[in-house]
């Protein structure tokens, strides 16, 4: 789909149909489950799809816990308890989950997180919570540091008519 580019003929109803039509993909759909990031083999787990890897991984993980445990001669037959994080997006306030976060780690009672998630906000947040409180402070500063600025840029009123949304995420990608 071309984006509309209203011509001196353009009619107000040509602008508003535009407007209606279905938003863009940023990435095309043959795509979006082959990204991946740099040196972490399936970081991303489908499981609305194959769930077997993820499986595979947690069985993984599990044997190498308790095989652990047994080097330092901890009872090993049951492993502890997991703790997992889900963290919501936050827009451009994500100091929110940051700032929970980090309160916890001050409370003395946040848990080692064996598996995290996050949307928007949260998914530049969630893997810092796994690395552990002693980044909590990059956290904080890159909450606090970033603004709407930093994000997107608004668009013009024929621009948002013309496109698929209201604002530009270029600032983002350029982080």
């Amino acid at each position: 789909m071309k984006p509309f580019l209203p011509g001196t003929g353009a009619s107000t109803w040509n602008m508003l149909r535009q407007a209606c039509l279905q938003r863009r993909a940023a990435v095309p759909p043959t795509l979006t489950e082959l990204a991946v990031v740099p040196g972490i083999p399936e970081a991303r787990y489908w499981l609305d799809r194959d769930i077997a890897p993820l499986i595979r991984d947690v069985h993984q993980a599990n044997l190498r816990e308790a095989q652990a445990l047994a080097r330092v001669g901890e009872p090993h037959d049951m492993l502890p308890l997991a703790s997992m994080l889900a963290v919501s997006g936050g827009s451009d306030a994500g100091t929110f989950a940051a700032g929970i976060i980090a309160g916890w780690s001050l409370h003395g009672t946040r848990p080692l997180f064996k598996i995290v998630t996050g949307i928007s906000a949260g998914a530049l947040v969630a893997p810092f919570a796994y690395l552990g409180s002693q980044y909590d402070g990059i956290i904080l500063r890159i909450c606090s540091a970033v603004g709407p600025k930093d994000i997107f840029h608004s668009r013009n009123v024929l621009t948002r008519l013309a496109s698929d949304g209201m604002a530009d995420s270029k600032p983002l990608s350029r982080l």
